[in-house]
């Protein structure tokens, strides 16, 4: 069986600055997968269809002119991790910071995945958020109701919390995302028995119109009389009321077509006065 593979690629950027400061308080969401999947999914009622979304880059612009300036930590190439991150630690605790949460939501609302600092290092300085802060990878995978979210928050420094975005102060989230989705044909199958339906319907009683059909594919139906007519799909005929449930008028038609859920009840009808006539087909 054939697979068709489509593939999109697109790009996601938010900035925070004075002007649009997120309170520590509210989530903001970068990137919400569902509404990208959304328009493949009326493809689903005739295809078995796979959905697959990374995250391919995220990254972080910082400039926060309005803090104190924080020295670059004196890493050296002869450094252990331990001793790099001790001295990354080191200035962090020392001079004013800000923080950046990242949130991700699978479904099941949102959960915290990273806390970056951020300090002023005299000019834009840019980090990726991918590794480590998303996962533990460089391509971050992502499902059909994913969302990923940021919000700024103060962080203490000396006994004092450095928060807030001031004047010339900014973040710029940036990246790009990969959609790959994959369409298998369900199979079709062939209806090879059909016939015409051609009925006087009353309304002193209820007329059989199609009996019980486990293999009922379609049933198109036209009002050709001069009075409405109610119909129902059920085992009990005495379910059929007058004003109650599917109803045609004279000259409307409708139509039954199983793609999904197959629909094997009996057909009944009822005009609701004189007399009137369905005509049309069925096919099993």
């Amino acid at each position: 069986m054939q697979t068709t593979i489509i593939e999109n690629t697109g790009a996601l950027s938010l900035k925070f600055d004075a002007n649009n400061n997120p309170t520590p308080t509210s989530i903001n969401t970068i990137l919400e997968t569902s509404s990208i999947h959304l328009p493949y999914q009326s493809l689903e009622s005739n295809h078995f269809v796979a959905y697959s979304f990374q995250i391919e880059s995220f990254d972080l612009a910082v400039h926060l002119p309005s803090k104190a300036i924080a020295p670059i930590p004196p890493i050296s190439p002869e450094d252990t991790t331990a001793e790099r991150a001790s001295k990354i630690r080191e200035i962090e605790s020392r001079f004013p910071k800000i923080g950046l949460e990242l949130y991700l939501d699978h479904g099941g609302g949102w959960v915290r995945r990273a806390l970056v600092p951020l300090q002023n290092r005299g000019a834009e300085w840019y980090i990726s958020l991918l590794y480590p802060f998303l996962g533990s990878n460089e391509v971050l995978l992502l499902g059909t109701n994913s969302k990923v979210g940021a919000k700024v928050i103060p962080l203490e420094t000396n006994g004092a919390f450095h928060g807030g975005l001031e004047f010339n102060d900014y973040l710029i989230i940036s990246g790009t995302w990969k959609q790959t989705i994959s369409l298998i044909p369900k199979l079709i199958e062939t209806l090879e028995i059909t016939r015409n339906i051609g009925v006087d319907v009353g309304s002193e009683g209820i007329t059989p119109i199609a009996p019980y059909r486990p293999s009922r594919g379609l049933i198109w139906l036209q009002n050709s009389g001069l009075s409405r007519i109610y119909l129902t799909f059920h085992s009990d005929p005495s379910q059929l009321q007058i004003g109650s449930g599917i109803y045609l008028d004279p000259g409307a038609t409708a139509a039954y077509e199983s793609l999904k859920y197959n629909l094997p009840q009996p057909l009944y009808a009822k005009a609701v006065s004189g007399a009137s006539r369905l005509e049309g087909m069925e096919a099993y």
